[in-house]
């Protein structure tokens, strides 16, 4: 009966191959940021330049006297790409010393942005995604994730556009994040997900075979154990013999 049920096993075990899943191919593009640059509450706009600083949170602006703050912005030219878009993040490199702030972290928040746009236009639309930064940080490229919403705004060979804003400035002190970032990388990176060739479903004849063979298998087993369990039977009562 063993032997039997490992014969069975094995034909189910043949099945799995032909009635499997689909299988997704994923593939990571990064793209390079076009555009990026700085708003301040003041208008000054730094950019858009591909290679602009793009920090964020208030301070003193070069040579004035008053503190105001930074909003930043990134411009990016999205290339055409084959299937499902189910991931994207913005990768920004933070310079050593880039965050500055008395309390131990911040909290950074990207927002969606119109075609074009102001200061106020950067903190007031849908949230894109958010993350706590902190003095860690500095020196180390930050990865912020990009939400249902902002993946529902990229599509291929269109312009993507995000801007930033610290959401947790509570005081006037110097609060930066990415000070010194002139020349510093930033890219979105977008993944994709294409289902690939789903595989073979088997005929009804092979399906009729397989179930036919599993048949076959319990049936054997079935009289082998009876035909056991009968010697076993006349060993323990054996016929006696016909008297003369």
């Amino acid at each position: 009966m063993v032997k039997s049920s490992c014969c069975c096993f094995v034909l189910i075990l043949g099945l799995f191959p032909l009635i499997g899943s689909a299988v997704a191919e994923v593939i990571t593009t990064p793209v390079l940021v076009g555009g990026r640059g700085y708003i301040t509450a003041a208008g000054v706009n730094n950019g858009p330049g591909a290679a602009a600083d793009f920090r964020v949170g208030q301070g003193l602006l070069d040579d004035a006297s008053s503190v105001t703050e930074f909003r930043n912005y990134f411009i990016v030219d999205v290339p055409g790409f084959m299937g499902q878009l189910v991931g994207a993040r913005l990768l920004l490199e933070a310079s050593p010393n880039a965050y500055v702030s008395p309390d131990p972290s911040e909290t950074l928040t990207l927002f969606s942005l119109p075609p074009v746009f102001g200061f106020n236009a950067i903190g007031s639309g849908t949230v894109y995604g958010s993350r706590t930064v902190s003095a860690t940080d500095s020196g180390s490229v930050i990865a912020l994730t990009l939400n249902e919403a902002a993946l529902a705004a990229i599509a291929p060979e269109t312009t993507f556009q995000i801007g930033g804003a610290l959401t947790s400035l509570n005081s006037t002190a110097g609060q930066f994040l990415f000070r010194f970032s002139e020349g510093n990388s930033a890219l979105l990176e977008i993944v994709t997900a294409t289902p690939t060739d789903p595989p073979a479903i088997p005929e009804p004849s092979t399906l009729l075979l397989v179930a036919g063979g599993m048949v076959a298998c319990l049936l054997r087993g079935r009289q082998t154990t009876k035909r056991r369990v009968l010697s076993q039977r006349k060993d323990l009562h054996p016929v006696a013999p016909i008297p003369q």
